[in-house]
């Protein structure tokens, strides 16, 4: 596992899970390391982004990631964010999004793979749902990953 070499090198350590749904607690019992807030996270760094620029997120993100954003305003979002969110993904909740785009609010996409493999085949991923929403909104996803 490159966490052992990153361990014992006694460098600076940055992570970023790719398995975005992964809360902090679930990434530091895996990876056998303490996460502190210097550490980059799914959730880290769309959070610094939207804590930056004031901006207000609809989260279309997996329930398990949401307690990254915790502590932020998301009454009257001026900014959506899209992660791996299969229940997020339906028709009332992407109008939503579209309409906070179409007011100029910003897109933030944790990532944008076409699809993801499962034990019982492939599943549409976020990246999908960025386009139609870049496509309907009229505007260009900040991609993080």
């Amino acid at each position: 596992m490159p966490t052992k070499y990153s361990r014992c090198s006694h460098r600076p350590q940055r992570y970023q899970h790719h398995e975005e749904v992964l809360t902090r607690f679930v990434q530091i019992k895996q990876l056998h390391a303490v996460i502190k807030p210097e550490h980059v996270t799914a959730g880290g760094i769309p959070r610094s982004l939207l804590q930056q620029r004031n901006l207000r997120p609809l989260l279309l993100v997996d329930p398990s990631l949401q307690e990254e954003f915790d502590g932020l305003d998301c009454a009257n979002p001026n900014a959506v964010v899209v992660g791996l969110a299969p229940d997020q993904f339906h028709y009332s909740k992407l109008n939503e999004a579209f309409r906070a785009l179409l007011d100029g609010g910003s897109l933030i996409a944790l990532h944008e793979p076409r699809y993801f493999a499962a034990k019982d085949g492939l599943y549409l991923g976020p990246g999908p749902f960025v386009k139609a929403l870049e496509f309907s909104g009229g505007v260009e996803a900040i991609i993080i990953g």
